[in-house]
């Protein structure tokens, strides 16, 4: 499945509101039908970057809208992220548009390819890829390297598609 998702990048209004230390962060609306995360801003940038998280509609990689909202972001500033955040203005310094690839279960997918002996199939996707890239490519260099891995892999084999 393929996931649009839509980047925004709002103006700081107070930045000694937002702390240029501050965390990065997950928003959530009721019932979970809206989130968010969003990352401390860059140095002398003037915005945060805060992204959606759906998993509801699909898109086709093919014809994927890539304009961002500017509906769907004041939608998303003034839902979730004002009621949450203070220091930051509803203006767009930038947006934009990309998409999520993701499996059946939301996991990676890290296994030898069924067909081709010396292929490894590696998808660290569902939107969270990013996060565990030092890891799951220490594992894969321990697994070509050494023939396996410290870290259990199985849990990411193709086989559970099966």
């Amino acid at each position: 499945q393929v996931c649009r998702q839509q980047l925004y990048w709002f103006r700081l209004d107070e930045p000694q509101h937002y702390p240029a230390r501050s965390p990065s962060f997950i928003l959530h609306s009721a019932g979970d039908v809206d989130a968010c995360y969003g990352f401390p801003p860059i140095p002398g940038e003037g915005s945060v970057k805060i992204a959606t998280e759906q998993y509801s509609v699909s898109s086709q990689p093919d014809s994927l809208d890539r304009q961002p909202s500017l509906a769907d972001a004041q939608r998303l500033f003034h839902e979730l992220v004002a009621p949450h955040i203070a220091g930051l203005a509803p203006e767009l310094v930038k947006a934009s548009v990309c998409a999520y690839t993701v499996t059946p279960d939301s996991g990676f997918i890290i296994d030898r390819h069924p067909h081709l002996a010396h292929v490894t199939v590696v998808s660290a996707c569902s939107g969270h890829g990013f996060k565990h890239s030092a890891a799951i490519g220490e594992a894969l260099a321990q697994w070509h390297v050494d023939g396996h891995s410290e870290i259990d892999l199985g849990s990411f084999s193709l086989q559970r598609f099966l």
